[in-house]
């Protein structure tokens, strides 16, 4: 294979930046050699609840969070237009826009029930992005794709979901993206939720939103959900009432007016009839405590109201549920204060240990709990449901929530809000992996119970859920949770008297823990760093990382664990910077610090030895980085097991070294047995691994350590991997296309590869940009198999690219510039254009030898390429003096073995063979060095 160093996929850090063009893998840390992030914490998608069933055959599946409605009434002219609107199999983007409580999600329910025999049915909630990333995630396991997916690889599974409707095996589907009503999420197609949103070329995506602007901004066919008749809601009113066939000639004449107040909101009117039954009330009894409410609220002082949140509701739907309110007080107080504590929570899926730890008065008699929710369900102010595990979970709709907020005092809402925080500070537990699925249960209701608050708890809380985020694969919110968590530790005054009492006590036993800057506030800063590395931020998160040591190292002692784990974490932050010898010093003082204070065999100890060795083989150290890697290596079987990501790197790393001090077959082995757990799907297909085989697939075939029939082979299993596991658009998906392109050229498939090698380009193009870093090296690669197919044009215009990016990019002085004139004067050439390409090769030739020296591999690939050229035009004696200056230089900086090398050898013998000289041709063949070589496809392919 041709080499061309200055844009082939290089190291960052390997080569001066004047003479090497760092195009390996742009933009995302976790492919580049020198990023050591790591996280391996998995995410487990819970099993199918009760409400999900899943039959034989590609369209039998329903996921939906809610039962369906017995007594659905009034909106069959809404689901008519449904059903007209999708029409017959091809994509459709429909939205169900309303006013909230008018019934928009309970006409999805009842559509999508009645497409479940013909339809795949998934629910998503779509009102905020961590909520849309569990459901849509929960995914997986139906689409038959690994849902192993390491904390850091959360947009890849989104990504891999939204590929899965969109290819032929998801058959046909409806998918609801209920409550999508938070503008900023959709509001463009790189919107957090619109970007895994599917597109065509089938399927139906239904939205339920009160928000015109997302409809209109997703494309949606909108659909309005409006008031529903007189009659219909007479109807839906009458439905729920038992007695109504004992009215009155008042009891006609009120239902009228109750409808007519309520202005035939569904919800509302549920929610008034519900009251009438639980409390034996006719519709006279009701109208008349109703206007008594309407004319008492009109006698207190108005309160101030956040018009915008609110403004589905009027005066009398919150007269209605102010009755209900009434009424449950005076008759349940303990129901009362549980509707009080709900109305602060997230209203969806509120797990039932909230209320049962709540501690509230009334909470541990016999069955209280109980029948205050049976009444709460009962006045249709709370539903009762499960989650994906099956287990029970309440919701309250938002209207009802709003309104007991607004029922509330200031000072009363004030303390409910804090009882609240409470009961999560008690329960919201700091992360462990075990614990990982109670976190994501009380998520959402952490959020919403420390939104606007300041006290220490929501800090404290603040800090929890920053910890799970960040293990859950949510990076970018953990990040908001603990720069929140950090400034109201810096702003912390201590002014609570029960905070400023446990602050007293605890000081008594752990000063150092309780000051407004001791170990816990470094503790979050600790943690801000590590967010920052894993969010590919290493510059930011070496500052943090630096705050954090020295504050620890006060705080607690340079030799506290805690103390050790941020020097180590520095230490990760300048080795993803490749300030290689920095890091290793750093690597060294952790590693001392921890095998000071930890027992022998202890995790941090084998990961400070294992990033020493990784640290130490990137700088070509690899005598010791072997021994490292093998002490690292043998710890980590033991106490991980064999087949662990952090074992099976390390003996990536350990193979690596072991390659660099020219023993191939030990590292044959241990690639292979790499190789060999990836082929058994002993490892998960996240980007670190796929990127691992990747590197490995390039080391056996740069060693000639495979066949070119197991490369193919090798590259098309990686590749297969890659576009399953990260999609098609995936930086290494599209390298690994690259690399199988080259694999097919050197079996002679030309055509094949330059297919391939287009498409990777096209992709690439498409994603990113024509002006992508990784768009020189494909564009060069596809130069050569259009030059092998003998399309001269072709690869003219695609070598012409090569040289306008570099030239607008780096500029016409660049290295990479000048290369970029070599490949195309190596066109021209085939095209027997021969006074352009020498005119190009020696002003290029001209300027590389200032720039970059005489000796430089690029510098005599120009030689070379200038030798060959005036070789073509039978100018033999020229020819022969660059032909043997390229050839010595290649043997002394490359070596006599090298492919560049042999190239060079076999022009000058084919040069005297020519020429007429064939006893020189003779001896270059017969006696050069690495003379097996020259039946190497490759080399020979070249000439």
């Amino acid at each position: 294979m041709d080499r061309t160093p200055a844009i082939q996929s290089g190291i960052p850090g390997d080569h001066d930046d004047s003479k090497s063009f760092d195009n390996n893998f742009n933009g995302d840390p976790l492919l580049k050699k020198n990023s050591v992030q790591r996280n391996y914490g998995a995410i487990p998608v819970p099993p199918l609840g009760e409400e999900e069933t899943k039959e034989e055959g590609p369209n039998r599946y329903l996921k939906v969070p809610y039962n369906r409605n017995d007594n659905f009434i009034g909106r069959e002219d809404s689901l008519g237009r449904i059903h007209k609107t999708v029409g017959n199999g091809e994509h459709v983007r429909l939205a169900l826009h309303g006013l909230g409580g008018i019934g928009k999600t309970q006409v999805a329910i009842e559509y999508v029930y009645r497409q479940a025999d013909r339809r795949s049915v998934f629910w998503v909630r779509g009102n905020d992005f961590l909520r849309f990333s569990e459901d849509f995630r929960g995914i997986l396991p139906y689409a038959k794709i690994s849902h192993r997916i390491a904390a850091n690889e959360e947009r890849e599974s989104l990504k891999t979901v939204r590929d899965w409707f969109e290819s032929p095996v998801s058959g046909d589907w409806v998918l609801v993206i209920d409550g999508a009503d938070n503008e900023a999420d959709y509001n463009s197609e790189n919107s957090p939720i619109s970007e895994f949103l599917p597109q065509g070329p089938k399927g139906t995506v239904l939205f339920t939103t009160r928000s015109l602007r997302v409809a209109e901004r997703q494309g949606c066919k909108i659909i309005e959900i409006g008031k529903i008749s007189e009659d219909g809601a007479r109807a839906l009113f009458l439905s729920r009432l038992e007695s109504s066939k004992c009215f009155s000639e008042a009891d006609k004449k009120a239902l009228t007016l109750i409808l007519r107040s309520l202005d035939h909101l569904p919800l509302a009117l549920v929610g008034a009839v519900s009251l009438m039954r639980e409390e034996s009330m006719s519709p006279s009894e009701y109208w008349d405590k109703f206007k008594e409410k309407s004319e008492e609220r009109k006698l207190l002082p108005s309160k101030p109201r956040n018009i915008q949140r609110e403004v589905d509701m009027t005066e009398n739907v919150l007269n209605t549920y102010f009755l209900t309110f009434d009424q449950l007080k005076e008759q349940m107080p303990f129901a009362a204060d549980i509707l009080r504590l709900l109305a602060f929570f997230d209203h969806n899926q509120i797990p039932v240990k909230l209320l049962e730890q709540s501690n509230l008065d009334g909470a541990h008699s016999e069955g209280s709990l109980d029948d205050a929710i049976g009444k709460l369900i009962g006045l249709s102010l709370v539903i009762n449901g499960k989650d994906r595990a099956g287990r029970p979970v309440y919701e309250l709709h938002r209207l009802v929530q709003h309104s007991i907020q607004e029922y509330l005092s200031e000072e009363e809402a004030s303390r409910w809000k804090n009882k609240a925080l409470e009961v999560i500070w008690r329960l919201f537990p700091h992360y462990k992996h075990e614990l990982l699925q109670e976190c994501a249960d009380y998520l959402p209701h952490a959020l919403a119970v420390t939104e606007n608050l300041t006290s220490p708890m929501a800090e404290e809380v603040c800090f929890r859920m920053a910890l799970y985020l960040k293990e859950a694969a949510h990076p970018d919110s953990a990040e908001a949770q603990i720069r929140r968590c950090i400034k109201l530790r810096e702003q912390s005054s201590g002014s609570s008297i029960w905070w400023g009492l446990r602050r007293f006590f605890r000081y008594i036993t752990s000063p150092l823990r309780t000051t407004k800057y001791g170990a816990e506030y470094w503790s979050r800063i600790a943690l801000l760093a590590s967010i920052l590395l894993e969010l590919g931020h290493p510059e930011e998160a070496e500052v943090e990382y630096r705050r954090a040591v020295r504050g620890r190292a006060k705080a607690l002692g340079t030799n506290h664990p805690d103390t050790l784990s941020s020097i180590n974490g520095l230490a990760v932050a300048l080795h993803s910077q490749g300030r290689y010898e920095e890091a290793e010093k750093l690597y060294r003082s952790a590693l001392e610090g921890r095998e000071i204070v930890l027992k022998h065999g202890h995790r941090d100890i084998l990961e400070s030895v294992a990033f020493l060795g990784e640290v130490l083989e990137f700088q070509e150290k690899h005598e010791e980085a072997e021994v490292l890697c093998r002490r690292a290596l043998e710890g980590r079987r033991e106490v991980l097991g064999p087949y662990h990501p952090d074992t099976i790197e390390t003996s990536f790393h350990l193979a690596s070294a072991l390659k660099g001090q020219g023993k191939h077959s030990e590292a044959e082995v241990l690639y292979r047995r790499v190789l060999e757990a990836f082929e058994k799907a002993l490892w998960q297909d996240d980007s670190r691994t796929l990127l691992i085989i990747h590197k490995i697939a390039e080391a056996l075939q740069d060693g000639k350590r495979m066949t070119f029939t197991e490369a193919e082979a090798l590259n098309r299993r990686i590749y297969e991997r890659c576009e399953k596991a990260l999609g098609a658009e995936h930086q290494l998906t599209r390298a690994s296309m690259n690399n199988l392109a080259e694999s097919l050229r050197d079996q002679g498939k030309y055509h094949e590869a330059a297919v391939t090698a287009q498409l990777a380009a096209e992709i690439l193009e498409e994603k990113e940009g024509p002006d992508h870093p990784d768009m020189p090296m494909i564009l060069y690669n596809l130069t050569q198999m259009l030059q092998d197919e003998g399309k001269y044009d072709e690869a003219e215009v695609s070598s012409r690219r090569i040289v306008k990016f570099y030239e607008k990019i780096l500029g016409p002085d660049h290295p990479g510039t000048l290369v970029g004139h070599s490949i195309l004067a190596a066109v021209l050439r085939d095209q027997e254009r021969y006074d352009e390409a020498e005119e190009m090769l020696r002003d290029a030739l001209k300027n590389m030898e200032k720039v970059l020296g005489p000796e430089d591999p690029d510098t005599l690939e120009a030689v070379d390429s200038l030798a060959f050229v005036l070789q073509r035009e039978g100018r033999y004696d020229e020819a022969e003096i660059l032909h043997l200056r390229a050839l010595k230089g290649r043997e002394k900086v490359l070596g006599e073995h090298a492919t560049d090398t042999l190239t060079s050898l076999w022009r000058l013998a084919n040069l005297y063979e020519k020429c007429g000289q064939g006893a020189d041709a003779d001896d270059a063949y017969r006696n050069g060095p690495g003379r097996a070589a020259f039946d190497d496809k490759e080399v020979s392919g070249r000439v």
